[in-house]
């Protein structure tokens, strides 16, 4: 799709003509400031929230060796007192005005921070004033201006001049060390750990990334090393704005929204610091092969495959993985899953593709077993394996390519609506990524072509050599004689018997496979044109839809961040 812009001002050039739903009527804009922070402006009219996200190119891969887990530990930080507002709690307060919250993440290569507020019955749409800060004057007067633009204030100087209090640090630590313990009651992340465990230890993939009060505070201690020092070099060296993307969703036009990012995003320092990669492989020979019986906490009996794959972000116009997700992951007769379903064997099928990082994505086979099951488990591998062995004995059938490159064109022009959070943190996410811009909203969901030569190429990583397995059980096979350094999670990792490959390879390569095995049929149901629908009507919170409106309704307030 060629390029379509706005025009230019300022020397700014401006894109607006994005594709979107054809129901969608928000205005959009987006631009680049001259520090290069990226900016997408959204103008919804009728919209009772506004939001704005943040992300910026840098996270957990990024932590030092010695210090697991700073990337979160600042991304804790930015919250407690910038130099225009010192008050630890001022953003919280200000937010609380306005029935408001804001949450962050930090995932391996960004970080992603938002904010939402409620607009008052009668909200100002042009203001350029700055909004006075909540503990110094009235509730009232504060509501005089627009909640939107004084929680970009407040929120704009996490990223122009963080104080790191010194009072405050060592609160979030602890924060930091509670999410950690917490993520210890849970079997998805304890496996995950011990999945990262297995992986090239020189990848930073390989390392704790939540990071702890132990990692953050004691052993720095220890070295005679000051938490808040590093805090502060850390973001010293990786926080820039051209790191950064930024979106705005509000009822204020379009021309106003982007005076108040000019005002106020301009003034964040710009290093040109470069782009975050990390080119070593994930797995070498010496990790792939290999068999891992982890012991769960809860009763949990598992089967997951995992196959190395290629970084698929430039291919977003064909997304040749969805194909071979949605044929080891589909339900139908002729699937894995209902053979296994009618043998008794499996309880569900999952398949999954995986972008963990810019460099190398995953494709994920996960099982979850039935006792019998847990029995078969050498057998139901052999299956996995002789299905694929199906896939790739036949051409890419473009006829069911076409069904799920339909129904993700529906999806995005009849989904469900998101709120205005959801929408700013997952676009500023969305940004990172090489889509067009005129596809920023339609790039991640819709498919657009069927490319019969990437399919095949993506075959190639499905196959006996490039994998590992992992099973989940209390009590199977026993004998556990590892602890996971970070999660104790006890489990046993060994090289899959040589005649357990040669079984493998044989079932892959056989041609005379179970007949209940087959691809889906054609999916008669599918909508090929689309129906009349009424516009989209604006998004509405629960609070506002459950209650009158002379009936007051509890403001929410809060911070949490997502590892």
């Amino acid at each position: 799709m060629k390029e379509a812009l706005g025009g230019q001002v300022g020397g700014r050039q401006r894109i607006e003509d994005l594709e979107r739903p054809r129901l969608d009527g928000r205005s959009y804009r987006i631009f680049t400031l001259p520090n290069l922070i990226e900016v997408l402006l959204i103008h919804e009219a009728r919209t009772d929230k506004a939001s704005a996200a943040l992300d910026v190119n840098v996270g957990s891969f990024s932590d030092p060796p010695e210090m697991p887990g700073i990337a979160h530990a600042v991304e804790h930080m930015l919250y407690r007192g910038t130099e225009k507002y010192p008050e630890e709690n001022a953003f919280e307060r200000f937010l609380t005005c306005y029935g408001g919250y804001s949450n962050a993440s930090t995932d391996s290569t960004s970080t992603n921070y938002y904010f939402e507020v409620s607009y008052p019955s009668s909200t100002p749409t042009s203001s350029h004033a700055a909004s006075p800060d909540v503990s110094q004057t009235n509730l009232a007067e504060a509501k005089d201006q627009s909640p939107l633009r004084g929680g970009l204030d407040r929120f704009g100087h996490f990223f122009i001049s963080p104080l790191f209090l010194e009072d405050t640090v060592d609160r979030e630590l602890r924060a930091v060390d509670s999410e950690n313990k917490e993520n210890l009651q849970n079997d998805t992340w304890r496996m995950h750990q011990v999945n990262k465990a297995l992986v090239n230890p020189d990848h930073p993939y390989n390392h704790f990334s939540t990071g702890s009060y132990e990692t953050l505070h004691d052993e720095p201690i220890a070295r005679g090393v000051k938490t808040r020092d590093e805090l502060i070099k850390f973001y010293t060296a990786q926080y820039s704005a051209n790191r950064m993307k930024l979106v705005v969703l509000g009822r204020e036009p379009l021309d106003t929204l982007e005076a108040w990012v000019i005002e106020i995003f301009a003034n964040v320092p710009n290093k040109d610091l470069g782009q975050n990669r990390w080119d070593m492989p994930l797995f070498t020979s010496k990790e792939l092969l290999t068999q891992t019986f982890a012991k769960p906490i809860s009763e949990s009996l598992q089967l997951e495959l995992q196959f190395p794959y290629r970084d698929e972000e430039k291919y977003y116009e064909s997304s040749p993985s969805e194909y071979l997700i949605q044929l080891l992951g589909h339900e139908g007769p002729g699937s894995v899953f209902a053979f296994l379903k009618e043998k008794g064997w499996a309880v569900s099928l999952a398949a999954d593709h995986q972008n963990l990082f810019s460099g190398e994505d995953l494709l994920a086979v996960q099982i979850a077993l039935s006792e019998e099951g847990l029995k078969q488990y050498k057998q139901i591998v052999k299956y996995v394996f002789q299905y694929i062995g199906l896939m790739r004995g036949q051409s890419p059938q473009e006829w069911f390519m076409k069904e799920h490159m339909r129904m993700s064109e529906v999806r995005f022009q009849f989904g469900e609506r998101k709120s205005p959070s959801e929408i700013t943190s997952e676009l500023a996410s969305a940004m990172q990524a090489p889509y067009e811009r005129t596809r920023l909203l339609s790039g991640p969901h819709v498919i657009k072509k069927f490319d019969h030569q990437l399919i095949s190429e993506g075959m190639s990583y499905l196959r006996p050599d490039n994998f590992r397995m992992t099973i989940v059980s209390q009590n199977f096979p026993g004998g556990w004689n590892q602890k996971e350094k970070w999660s104790g999670t006890e489990y046993k990792v060994e090289k899959i018997p040589e005649d357990f490959l040669a079984e493998i390879e044989e079932a892959f390569e056989s041609k005379n496979r179970p007949p209940e095995l087959h691809f889906p049929y054609k999916n008669e149901f599918i909508p090929m044109r689309d129906r009349e629908a009424v516009p989209w009507l604006p998004y509405v919170s629960y609070a506002k839809r459950l209650h009158p409106p002379d009936v007051p309704h509890t403001k929410l307030i809060g911070k949490a961040q997502v590892v």
